[in-house]
């Protein structure tokens, strides 16, 4: 099981489920790690105050509050109860805001969160909080699938063959192995893609001969597969013939296909694929992948990565 520390989960007080509980407290318990739960209740706007002032129910709220809390309580309590190191905060205003400065100021290792999909936009599985911590929450993240089942089956890591480049090759090898740990405690079928394309190979069709431009495309497909060989060789994680596939075409469209043929039931992928690169928050070809995905994912970003919220 990957070697996280330093956990934080995310509840939502208004949602009776609560399945990134679940995975987070095995992850805990697993790694003798500790827990933090943070929930985020709604900051009322101004005139909300003044409303609530002026019909005297600001006691209606404050209970409120405190019934949301109580409620929080319970489902910490049995954890706490079979030894695990949970602690339970409480705060109100922006949830993926205070996801964030919760990592910043507490340097968490991990955010696990159940994915809350938008009212009626039924095309897009992950909601505004969700995209916003794929965009800016520095760190590992594990966005839950509340339909999944406790126990994954078939795994995907999504991997770009770089060994030429330290950070996206570093990135990349710390994919894999967490993939890899993770199907190896769920007991999971592990499938490791990289989805290719020849150069310019739609202009290059009308201007080569078809021969000439079969060659093109095979060679390139071999002079991929040498480099995804060479990826896997350094990354220091031993993966079987069996589990690798290059798929051909954009990635963006071929992944969410492939995940959704095999069923997969986690995707590990990288979000950025360099950091440093001014006003890029996430990768053109992350975003168009997730947007497609309807399973739990969980993200890497670079060791460099510097989130654009600040404390």
């Amino acid at each position: 099981m990957p070697q996280f520390k330093n956990i934080l989960v995310y509840l939502n007080p208004a949602s009776d489920k609560q399945p990134a509980l679940q995975r987070a407290a095995q992850l805990a318990q697993g790694n003798d790690a500790e827990l933090h739960v943070l929930a985020v209740l709604e900051e009322p706007a101004p005139y909300a105050v003044l409303l609530t002032k002026k019909l005297h129910i600001e006691d209606r709220i404050e209970s409120l509050h405190r019934a949301r809390e109580a409620h929080l309580e319970a489902l910490v309590a049995p954890l706490r109860a079979a030894g695990t190191r949970v602690s339970l905060h409480v705060t109100t205003g922006k949830p993926f805001l205070e996801i964030i400065r919760a990592v910043l100021r507490h340097n968490h290792d991990l955010v696990v969160k159940t994915v809350e999909p938008e009212r009626g936009r039924k095309t897009i599985f992950f909601g505004s909080t969700d995209m916003h911590l794929l965009r800016k929450c520095p760190g590992a993240l594990w966005l839950i699938n509340p339909t999944a089942l406790e126990r994954y089956r078939h795994i995907l890591v999504a991997v770009a063959p770089e060994t030429e480049e330290q950070e996206p090759f570093a990135l990349g090898s710390r994919l894999l192995r967490l993939g890899a740990s993770v199907a190896r405690a769920e007991e999971a079928r592990l499938f490791v893609v990289h989805a290719w394309t020849a150069f310019a190979e739609k202009t290059l069709r009308f201007h080569l001969a078809p021969s000439q431009f079969a060659q093109y495309v095979r060679e390139s497909r071999q002079e991929t597969q040498h480099k995804l060989r060479t990826f896997l060789s350094k990354a220091g994680e031993p993966i079987p013939s069996a589990c690798v596939h290059l798929v051909k075409g954009e990635a963006s469209a071929v992944i969410p296909r492939f995940a959704k043929k095999h069923a997969v039931d986690l995707v590990v992928m990288g979000t950025v694929g360099r950091s440093g690169i001014p006003g890029l928050l996430i990768g053109n070809t992350a975003e168009k992948i997730l947007t497609h995905l309807e399973s739990s994912v969980l993200t890497l970003k670079p060791a460099a990565f510097v989130s654009p919220v600040s404390l």
